[in-house]
C-alpha cells in the first residue's frame, strides 16, 4: 500500500502521515509493510485535521481520499487537504492569579511561553495551563486547578488564550501520619522529613524527603496522599512507604583486557535489610578474577571479600556509620599482595542534602607473595615494607549539585578528601595525602553535554612516603584513556624489557568530552563521545610539568541500560610515545566498561 498528501504546503506530509493507520511502508533497513484498512479511513481524514489543528490550522479540511487499487495486492491513497490559513495568537490571558509576586494574572500570562504573532502552537497551549499549574503547586497551592479555553475566529484566522486558575487556599502541612512500616522504625521516616507541622506546602521538600528515604536503601516506594477535595488550609498528610526484601542477592560476572593479561571477574553479593533492628543493613560481597596469559597460561587470582554493616540515624539522627571487614587477594605487574582491612566511616548530609562531610578510620595489614626483583630493589624508595601495616584518618567534603548523579546534564560536583596515616611497620613514618576533585556539566542543547574534570593527588610534602599501596595511578577507563589502566605511573624495567609501572606520589588527569545523545535503539538511547584526556604520574611534584602531560583524543559509543550505560571507548595517544616514556610501543587503549567515565 502506497499513500501521499496533496495539497500541503506548510506542514510536512510525513508529520501528517504519523500516527494515521493506512499510511506508506516504515523502516530504514527493514521495511514494515503496510494493509489497507477501510474501516479506518475516516479516523484517517480526521487524525490528519487534528495533526493541523495542533500546528494552528484550525480550518484546515481533508477534502477527499482517493483510493485507487492498482493490483489485487496494491492500494495507492491520496489524501488531498485544504490548508487554509493558521491561526495567529492575538493574546493570552489569565483569570483568577493571586496577589504574589509571579502569581499574579500579568506574570502568570507570561509564564505560559505562548508568543504573540505566531501561528497557534496547540501543544504549547496546553504545556502553558500546565506550567501556571506547577508554578502555584510549588508556591503552597496543594489544590490548584487550571482550566485552558482557546477562542478561534476563523474568519479573521485569529486566537486567543484564556486561563481561568482556581487556586484554592494556602496549605500547610497539619498531622503527618505514617504508614506501610512493620520492620523499620517510623523514626527512620520522620528523621528525614524536610518539613514539619505549620510548614507552608512545599512539593520540593516532599520529593527532597523522597530522596532523603530512598538513600538509607530500607525502603522502596515511597507515596504522598492527602485528600485533595477538603480544600482546606491545613493539609494532613500521609506518607505511605513500602519497604524493600529483606534478603536480596546480586550475580554478575565480567571479561577484563590488560595490556600483559587477561582476567575473568564474578560478583557474588548479599543483602540483609533490618539485620539487628530496623535501620541497620548487612551487606556481604565477593568478587573473585582469574587472571591469564593471553596463551592461556596462568597468572593469578585476584579476590576482594568484604562484610559491611550499615546503621542509620547512629548516635544522632542522620549519621550513617559503616563498620566494614576485607580481606583482598590482589595481582598486579610489580608484586601481589594479600590481607585483610578493618574500616569504619560516619558521614552525614547537610545544605539540602547536597553537601555530604564523611571522616573514616582503616587499618590495613598486607603481606606480599610475590615481588618482581626489579622492584625490589627499590623497596625503600616506593614503602614497599613485607609485611606492611598501617592506620589512616581519611575526612572528606563532598558537594553534588549535579542534576541527575546518574545521567548528570548540568551541575557541579566538588570533592576534598585527605589521608592522614601512620605506618606501624618497617620504618615508621607518618603521610598525609590530598586528593582533591572537580567537574562540571554543562548542556549545549536537548541531546548535547559537555563535561569536564580535574583531578589531582600529592603527598604533601614534610611528611614521610606513601605507603606502595596507596601510591597513584592513572590511566583506564576512568582515567587517562590512552592507556591501560594503571599503566601511565613512573615504571622500573625488568631484564626482558617490560615495564612495570610501581605508582607515584603526585597526579594531575584532566578530562573533557562532549556527549551526544543519537537515537534509540530497542528504546534505549545510543550516544557518541568525543574526548580528549591529559595526565601525568611522578614521583616528585618538582617533576611534573602542568603543561606537558600524556594527552590521548578520541570517542566511544554508550547504550543505556537499566543499570547504567554500557560504554565502549578507544582513546589516541597524541605525544609522548618515545622510548622513556610509560608503554612506549602502546599507541592506543580499547576500554569496555559500564557507566560514565565520570
Amino acid at each position: 500500500m502506497n499513500a501521499q498528501v496533496l495539497g500541503n504546503r506548510q506542514v510536512d506530509g510525513d508529520e501528517l502521515m504519523e500516527g494515521i493507520a493506512n499510511r506508506p511502508p516504515s523502516g530504514l533497513i527493514f521495511e514494515t509493510e503496510a494493509d489497507f484498512r477501510p474501516l479506518e479511513l475516516q479516523l484517517d481524514q480526521r487524525r490528519i485535521e487534528t495533526t493541523y489543528k495542533e500546528r494552528g490550522f484550525f480550518s484546515a479540511k481533508v477534502l477527499e481520499a482517493d483510493v485507487v487499487s492498482l493490483s489485487e495486492d496494491e492500494v495507492t491513497i491520496t489524501y488531498r487537504v485544504d490548508e487554509g490559513a493558521p491561526s495567529i495568537l492575538e493574546s493570552v490571558r489569565v483569570e483568577g492569579g493571586v496577589d504574589e509576586p509571579e502569581l499574579d494574572d500579568r506574570s502568570l500570562a507570561l509564564l505560559a511561553g505562548l508568543e504573540l504573532g505566531e501561528p497557534v502552537d496547540y501543544r504549547a497551549y496546553l504545556a502553558g495551563a500546565e506550567r501556571i499549574k506547577a508554578r502555584l503547586f510549588r508556591r503552597g497551592y496543594a489544590y490548584v486547578a487550571v482550566e485552558s479555553r482557546l477562542e478561534i475566529d476563523r474568519d479573521r484566522a485569529s486566537a486567543n488564550v484564556i486561563y481561568s486558575v482556581d487556586s484554592g487556599p494556602i496549605a500547610y502541612f497539619g498531622k503527618i501520619t505514617i504508614e506501610g512500616l512493620e520492620r523499620v522504625d517510623e523514626s527512620l521516616v520522620l528523621n528525614r522529613l524536610n518539613f514539619t507541622t505549620g510548614d507552608r506546602f512545599d512539593p520540593d521538600q516532599l520529593e527532597r524527603t523522597r530522596q532523603r528515604i530512598n538513600l538509607t536503601g530500607l525502603l522502596g516506594d515511597v507515596r504522598y496522599t492527602w485528600d485533595r477535595t477538603a480544600r482546606t488550609p491545613i493539609l494532613d498528610l500521609t506518607v505511605r512507604a513500602s519497604e524493600g526484601l529483606r534478603h536480596e542477592v546480586r550475580l554478575g560476572a565480567g571479561f577484563g583486557v590488560q595490556r600483559l593479561f587477561y582476567e575473568v571477574r564474578g560478583r557474588l553479593g548479599y543483602a540483609h535489610r533490618s539485620f539487628l533492628d530496623g535501620k541497620s543493613t548487612l551487606r556481604a560481597e565477593v568478587k573473585p578474577g582469574l587472571a591469564l596469559l593471553p596463551n592461556g597460561g596462568f597468572v593469578g587470582w585476584n579476590v576482594d571479600a568484604e562484610a559491611a554493616l550499615d546503621r542509620e540515624d547512629f548516635i544522632w539522627p542522620l549519621l550513617r556509620a559503616t563498620v566494614a571487614l576485607q580481606y583482598a587477594l590482589t595481582e598486579i605487574p610489580a608484586y601481589s599482595h594479600q590481607g585483610p582491612t578493618a574500616r569504619f566511616t560516619v558521614g552525614r548530609l547537610f545544605l539540602d542534602d547536597r553537601l555530604t562531610a564523611s571522616i573514616g578510620t582503616q587499618y590495613r595489614f598486607q603481606s606480599f607473595l610475590r615481588i618482581e626483583p626489579e622492584v625490589e630493589e627499590i623497596a625503600g624508595n616506593i614503602g614497599l615494607d613485607n609485611p606492611l601495616s598501617f592506620f589512616s584518618l581519611e575526612p572528606t567534603v563532598t558537594y553534588d549539585g549535579r542534576d541527575d548523579p546518574s545521567a548528570t546534564t548540568r551541575g557541579v560536583y566538588l570533592r576534598l578528601r585527605f589521608e592522614l596515616g601512620r605506618v606501624l611497620s618497617g620504618d615508621a613514618r607518618s603521610y598525609l595525602k590530598l586528593l582533591p576533585e572537580v567537574r562540571g556539566y554543562f548542556p549545549l542543547s536537548s541531546r548535547i553535554v559537555a563535561a569536564a574534570r580535574a583531578r589531582v593527588g600529592a603527598r604533601l610534602l614534610g611528611l614521610g612516603s606513601l605507603p606502595v599501596t596507596q601510591r597513584l595511578f592513572a590511566g583506564g577507563p576512568e582515567s587517562q584513556r590512552g592507556f591501560g589502566r594503571q599503566r601511565l605511573s613512573p615504571f622500573v624495567v625488568e631484564a626482558d624489557g617490560d615495564l612495570i609501572p610501581v605508582g607515584g606520589e603526585v597526579s594531575l588527569e584532566l578530562n573533557a568530552e562532549v556527549r551526544i545523545g543519537l537515537f534509540p535503539v530497542l528504546s534505549r538511547l545510543l550516544s557518541l563521545v568525543v574526548f580528549l584526556d591529559g595526565a601525568d604520574v611522578t614521583e616528585r611534584l618538582s617533576e611534573l610539568e602542568a603543561t606537558r602531560l600524556h594527552y590521548a583524543l578520541g570517542g566511544g559509543l554508550r547504550y543505556d541500560t537499566p543499570v547504567g550505560p554500557v560504554r565502549a571507548d578507544i582513546g589516541f595517544r597524541l605525544n609522548r610515545t618515545g622510548g622513556n616514556e610509560p608503554d612506549p610501543n602502546d599507541r592506543f587503549a580499547l576500554h569496555l566498561s559500564l557507566g560514565e567515565a565520570f
